[in-house]
């Protein structure tokens, strides 16, 4: 039976209320469904936890992590410790992935299971 490689993602946000709702849509509409979507806010001044909580409170996919703010990094560790995939992927809230990001992503995990970090290249949208 060949591995079927599980990811949580994570996506830290502070003050990303105009993207973070795209970042978690992407997250969600993989055609290779994560195991978890983890979406840490670090103590958003912008109205973007109460956003979040509106959209994905009562969403079994989305576990919320909502947090005075401490930094990215913090907020990185805080999303990390909630993962319960075989690989953790991080993805910035305001930015977004193909349907096919983690099918992609999986493929390689798949038959590569060696392999213990994988990153990948980016495209720019628009002016920003």
């Amino acid at each position: 039976m060949p591995l079927v490689t599980s990811f949580s993602v994570v996506i830290c946000s502070y003050n990303y209320r105009a993207y973070v709702l795209e970042a978690v849509e992407s997250a969600l509409g993989q055609r290779r469904a994560p195991k978890q979507v983890i979406v840490v806010d670090d103590g958003s001044t912008d109205g973007s936890a109460e956003l979040l909580a509106e959209h994905y409170g009562d969403d079994p996919r989305v576990t919320l992590v909502l947090q005075a703010n401490g930094g990215q990094l913090r907020a990185m560790a805080s999303g990390i410790a909630q993962a319960s995939g075989d690989v953790v992927c991080m993805l910035d809230s305001d930015d977004y992935w193909t349907d096919d990001y983690l099918s992609q992503l999986g493929e390689l995990y798949d038959s590569r299971p060696e392999i213990d970090f994988v990153f990948s290249d980016l495209q720019h949208i628009g002016q920003n």
